[in-house]
């Protein structure tokens, strides 16, 4: 099952919240809990505009709207050798608005966006947690 162009743009705020979330860990162990809440609160952001672009993509998988993402239905590399209409031929193509597994009729994009979600509400209470330890609370 390989990933749509929309699934890939979807990993790409998980790794930014590993590191920030990693970064918050350390400063939290080391005694600065300030900076720390800051940065769950960033954290919590990123989840929010994940679970923005897991709705997105579940748009477009219902056919709700059509995707702006151009490379949506492509995934080849036209600077190599040969003609770009035997790499068209060639290559199978990816669809965004196609649901490649579902359960109870929840494609991934759709639990990406509610875990996002409630991840971004869980990471806005620490952070709030957090500040109010650091402030005697």
């Amino acid at each position: 099952m390989a990933p749509c162009v929309l699934c890939i743009y979807q990993r790409w705020p998980y790794a930014a919240i590993i590191v920030i979330g990693l970064t918050a860990f350390v400063l939290a162990r080391r005694g600065h809990a300030k900076p720390a809440a800051a940065l769950i609160f960033i954290t919590a952001l990123i989840f929010i505009g994940e679970t923005l672009l897991a709705a997105y993509h579940v748009g477009v998988e219902y056919h709700w709207w059509a995707s702006a993402f151009e490379g949506c239905s492509t995934g080849f590399d036209v600077t190599g050798g040969g003609s770009i209409l035997d790499k068209i031929e060639s290559t199978a193509a990816v669809r965004c608005d196609a649901v490649a597994w579902s359960l109870f009729g929840i494609s991934m994009a759709g639990y990406n966006a509610i875990i996002a979600f409630a991840m971004g509400i869980y990471a806005i209470v620490a952070s709030i947690m957090v500040t109010r330890k650091a402030n005697g609370f």
